[in-house]
């Protein structure tokens, strides 16, 4: 049985960053950057994330989208921080799951440190 009051199930955070967001639409993107550094300070230990993500519009009915992402943490992290990335929408699962890597499970990779990058194509059909 876990003790809560040696291993605390809650964690206070405070967050920080900048957002640089050059998109011609938020929900579904043709063009632009968004951009975004971040810094979070939770009980024992500090986050730093940073990720672009870039959408470009060659031809009339072709998206290419590429996401590139990285974070650190230092001090002593606990499981729950490591296996979520810092976004300034939402935390999601960085390595394993619907949004990141599929094939794996949520939380199937944890550790101090996480890089995750990507792209894909989108067609319009007019």
């Amino acid at each position: 049985m876990v003790d809560p009051g040696r291993i605390p199930f809650t964690d206070k955070v405070v967050r920080a960053g900048l957002v640089l967001d050059t998109r011609d639409n938020e929900i579904d993107p043709h063009r632009g950057i968004a951009a975004e550094a971040l810094f979070a300070s939770g009980t024992g230990y500090t986050r730093t994330t940073t990720s672009a993500r870039v959408f470009v519009h060659p031809l009339r009915r072709l998206v290419l989208a590429g996401r590139l992402a990285a974070e650190g943490t230092g001090g002593n992290p606990p499981l729950a921080a490591m296996e979520l990335m810092e976004s300034s929408e939402r935390p999601f699962v960085a390595v394993g799951g619907y949004h990141s890597l599929r094939a794996y499970y949520n939380g199937r990779f944890t550790g101090r440190a996480s890089c995750l990058g990507g792209w894909r194509r989108a067609t319009q059909c007019c």
